[in-house]
């Protein structure tokens, strides 16, 4: 009981999540993704100002699970040489930048050459399962060279509950995955690969 109680103050499980399919983009937060994306992930000028601040100078991010690819767009918009990936054709279909984004799930990462990316961007890991967690951050850390931008929200921080997210878990329990993946945490949302 005890055990329980710990797990569910660290990682929280959401066993009814939704599958995310194309009416998930078509009602991302009562509009269409293209209209709210900002409302789900930090703006690239405060990304690019916050990677400068803690000294991640970098030329190449790599946004993964990029949608319809606003963030690549508005990344290259500000001089970044911004690239994107996305596991739902559909969506990416409707790709804004469709030159720099391509159809790769996050669990295929290892598909990307070593050292790719100074740094990858991602606010989509918790809808993936949490024993995929770890495994993917192995991926991740080969296919970049600087650092990790790990956008999202911490158990007891979400304000809004998000049906399809997987799971969340505690800060704790996302430095300790980073740790063992070989990054240091240098923000909330920066680590820094080792």
């Amino acid at each position: 009981m005890r055990e329980t109680q710990m797990r569910n103050t660290i990682l929280q499980v959401n066993e009814n999540h939704k599958r995310i399919d194309t009416d998930y983009f078509k009602n991302y937060g009562g509009e269409e993704y293209s209209k709210t994306y900002t409302r789900y992930t930090t703006p690239a000028d405060y990304l690019i100002e916050d990677l400068l601040n803690n000294n991640i100078f970098f030329n190449t991010i790599l946004d993964v699970g990029c949608a319809s690819g606003e963030l690549v767009r508005d990344l290259r918009r500000l001089g970044a040489s911004a690239y994107g990936i996305e596991n739902n054709k559909k969506v990416l279909d409707k790709c804004v930048v469709p030159e720099y984004c391509c159809q790769l799930d996050m669990k295929e990462i290892y598909k990307i050459p070593p050292e790719t990316f100074d740094v990858i961007f991602t606010n989509s890991m918790m809808y993936c399962f949490p024993q995929e967690f770890l495994n993917i951050l192995k991926m991740i850390n080969r296919a970049c060279k600087k650092a990790v931008y790990f956008y999202s929200p911490y158990l007891n921080e979400s304000t809004v509950p998000d049906p399809y997210r997987v799971f969340l878990a505690s800060k704790i329990w996302c430095d300790k995955q980073f740790e063992e993946a070989n990054f240091l945490p240098v923000t909330n949302e920066i680590y820094k690969k080792i």
